[in-house]
């Protein structure tokens, strides 16, 4: 029963770990359109992928 208050605490210290590092990510801007961007606007398709066919 002990053990279950160590993983509980383990958890959280690995949460607040990786909200920081998320929180420390720049947020930069793509630069290229994917594969499959690039394939739908060379073909006239929509971008987003709904097609109205």
């Amino acid at each position: 029963m002990d053990a279950f208050h160590v993983v509980f605490l383990v958890g959280v210290v690995v949460l607040g770990m990786s909200l920081i590092v998320s929180l420390a990510l720049s947020n930069d801007e793509l630069k290229e359109l994917s594969g499959a961007e690039m394939r739908a606007t060379a073909d006239g398709g929509v971008v987003d992928g709904t097609d109205e066919n």
